[in-house]
């Protein structure tokens, strides 16, 4: 059991949690990249985290105690494979620049498209 747990925080949840960050980044526009990736992690771990195991608790109880566990399993199986169709449904943007990216949401703007008043106020007339 020892062991098994070690496997699984050293080469299982790096692996998770490693590529969970840059993947959700490449998500959102540069303007709301930080309300996206934080509010959508956020949900995700508080809807996972919290239902889940009052799931489990319901799916041992009504399978008959807690000698009969495979409708855990299943549900466990389900939300991996939910999660595993979620994720490879993602738009691919590794080959895009972050211009690319950006330019497809149109409240971003570059330096050379803004115009200050002072820039207005100074033309001739």
């Amino acid at each position: 059991m020892v062991i098994t747990l070690a496997i699984y925080l050293g080469f299982v949840m790096p692996a998770v949690t490693g590529v969970a960050p840059v993947m959700l980044t490449e998500l959102f526009s540069t303007e709301s990249r930080y309300t996206g990736v934080s509010t959508s992690y956020q949900l995700a771990q508080t809807v996972g985290s919290g239902f889940s195991p009052l799931i489990a608790t319901f799916l041992l109880a009504a399978a008959g105690g807690a000698t009969n566990t495979w409708p855990v399993a299943l549900f466990l199986v389900i939300v991996a494979a939910a999660s595993g169709w979620a994720a490879l449904t993602l738009p691919e943007r590794s080959d895009q620049s972050l211009v690319e990216v950006n330019a497809g949401h149109p409240t971003i703007r570059t330096a050379s498209m803004r115009t200050t008043t002072a820039d207005t106020d100074s033309a001739p007339r």
